[in-house]
């Protein structure tokens, strides 16, 4: 067996890849030479500290602070902190950029091609934002969803982490049961379910699994929201008649239900 690697990037790729650009910052802050990833790997091993100031830096992190502190006991694997000062929201630098580059290509079992662009991906989750405001969602808040790997996922987790609430997901694939235990453990205020899934090469219709979830609404149980997950316009929350349940533990608790209907199907 030929022991040749099966790809060199050119010396021209190599001069304008950002790890490069990254070599060059760290001998400008620190001083090192470092001639190649391996040498950068093991200075980052012995220089936590100055490494994680450099990659900072150099990647443009987006935070209300950073604080002075880089790493608080670094000795030990469990207990260490990297930036213990620090507030950021990871979903503010995720989206960061909204012109019309791929943010998600996404290619489904039944090999439904969909491209979001970074544009997209911004007002698809500020829409998202929106619903879950509208329904009194705020930060430290739990959302659930029952989503498959489509990009509505990202997109919900993306506008739920952007005001702060705290995401949890899980595949349509598990039983109402497993469901509500997962959940169980959080109490989510809000819960995103799919109203149908791809699974080979079958169309696996969840309305039912949803309303198990969910279970008969509580008197005085808020009404529901729902968002419309499909194309790249906006996602507006529009409240709808009724009340729904959210999922509290074993038992059925008032809540709302965030209705994000999508599939991998075409549109």
């Amino acid at each position: 067996m030929a022991k040749e690697p099966l790809w060199r990037p050119t010396p021209a790729r190599i001069s304008s890849a950002n790890v490069t650009a990254f070599l060059e910052r760290l001998r400008a802050d620190w001083g090192v030479a470092l001639a190649d990833f391996p040498a950068l790997w093991a200075w980052s091993v012995a220089e936590p500290d100055k490494f994680w100031q450099s990659l900072w830096s150099f990647c443009g992190v987006l935070a209300e602070t950073r604080g002075d502190r880089v790493l608080v006991d670094g000795g030990d694997i469990v207990e260490a902190r990297f930036f213990p000062d620090a507030r950021l929201n990871f979903a503010r630098n995720l989206l960061r950029r909204r012109d019309q580059g791929d943010a998600i290509v996404f290619w489904g079992e039944d090999r439904v091609r969909r491209r979001v662009s970074f544009e997209a991906l911004y007002r698809a989750a500020h829409g998202v934002a929106e619903g879950l405001r509208a329904a009194g969602v705020d930060r430290g808040d739990r959302v659930a969803a029952i989503l498959p790997n489509v990009p509505e996922a990202v997109m919900g987790m993306l506008g739920s982490t952007s005001i702060g609430a705290i995401w949890s997901s899980c595949s349509p694939d598990f039983g109402v049961r497993g469901i509500l235990d997962r959940f169980g453990q959080i109490e989510p205020q809000v819960l995103i379910a799919a109203d149908g899934d791809f699974y080979g090469g079958r169309n696996v219709r969840l309305l039912r699994k949803r309303c198990g979830v969910a279970g008969p609404a509580p008197a005085g149980t808020r009404g529901g929201v729902r968002a419309d997950f499909r194309g790249a316009a906006p996602l507006r929350g529009v409240p709808v008649s009724g009340s729904v349940a959210g999922v509290s533990g074993r038992r059925r608790a008032g809540g709302v239900v965030y209705r994000g209907v999508h599939s991998e199907r075409p549109p």
